[in-house]
């Protein structure tokens, strides 16, 4: 059990009165154990509002990491459609060519999330360095090379196929 000069500390002195011991006493933050009191209220109070307060952010920042990962998610995909939607029609080493040389943040979603904005804009120069790739507007291959898109008339590279194919 504690003594009276461990339960007062500093304001012990030797030779107190009863009436300076119980002032003393009351300056000191004690808990009545016949009340239950083994926190003070007011540590309790403030320690269960602090928990509160941070369930309640840990919650709100939970939900705004969540939608955040969601819209990542719904961009992604949009994206996604957007690209297969500009690609349709082309050949796969067309599409190859774009997957290899566009970077995802070139092309801008437009305004209905369907689409890039500037998907022409941005792949004119890929187009203009590997025309042997695309061909022109009226069907043909300028330079003979790789197979049109699809849809398009055949090429010189189709015929050359069907010739190796022979022997």
């Amino acid at each position: 059990m504690a003594t009276l000069k461990e339960l007062l500390g500093e304001s012990y002195k030797e030779g107190m009165t009863f009436e300076e011991a119980e002032a003393a006493l009351k300056s000191c933050n004690l808990a009545d154990l016949n009340k239950g009191e083994y926190v003070s209220k007011l540590k309790y109070t403030a320690d269960t509002k602090a928990l509160t307060e941070l369930a309640e952010k840990a919650k709100t920042d939970a939900k705004a990491e969540y939608e955040q990962k969601l819209e990542t998610e719904r961009t992604a995909a949009k994206r996604k459609r957007a690209r297969e939607k500009a690609y349709d029609g082309l050949s796969d080493e067309q599409k190859g060519l774009f997957d290899a040389l566009l970077k995802d943040d070139e092309l801008k979603l437009a305004e209905d999330g369907e689409s890039f904005s500037n998907f022409e804009e941005v792949t004119k120069g890929i187009k203009e360095k590997y025309k042997s790739l695309f061909p022109k507007d009226d069907g043909s291959n300028d330079k003979g090379g790789l197979p049109p898109a699809k849809g398009q008339a055949p090429s010189k590279f189709d015929e050359f196929k069907d010739y190796v194919n022979l022997k």
